[in-house]
């Protein structure tokens, strides 16, 4: 199937086999985003409705507070878990115990380690994830308004 923008490109760079150049205009992209921006200003009245709008949808999107939150507890209780672990193998070492029960008690400790491991891992590709869309937001901006969202 033959795009739109196939047989656009061919006709222009058809302009190279002939004398007479094609007349198709070149925009550049400066020139279509100021071409948007005062199309956009056209539409929209109220500029600072709009924009307030727009950092709270920025805020919602990107917001990484409660994950972060989540984050240094998951961090507090692996430590803890850590630390209980080599606590209850220093403790196997000096005081003869039944393996049975102490093997019971260490599966059940790294069981809950790897487990919030695997939540801390999650919650740190969320965070990753919200800071690459906070930059990508931040990318789009408002020359005409005079507003850059960072």
């Amino acid at each position: 199937m033959l795009r739109l923008h196939s047989l656009i490109q061919s006709g222009c760079n058809a302009k190279f086999k002939e004398k007479k150049h094609c007349s198709t205009p070149h925009l550049t992209e400066d020139e279509i985003k100021a071409a948007f921006v005062r199309a956009a200003n056209k539409l929209v009245t109220d500029r600072n409705l709009v924009l307030k709008e727009l950092r709270e949808i920025q805020r919602t999107l990107t917001g990484t507070d409660e994950l972060e939150a989540e984050q240094k507890q998951l961090a507090e209780q692996m430590n803890a878990d850590a630390d209980a672990v080599q606590e209850l193998i220093a403790q196997n070492a000096r005081v003869a115990q039944d393996q049975t029960e102490y093997n019971l008690r260490y599966d059940a400790l790294v069981s809950r380690f790897d487990k919030t491991k695997a939540r801390y891992e999650q919650v740190t590709a969320e965070i990753a994830l919200k800071g690459v869309r906070r930059r990508e937001f931040g990318r789009f901006t408002f020359l005409g308004w005079g507003v850059f969202f960072v």
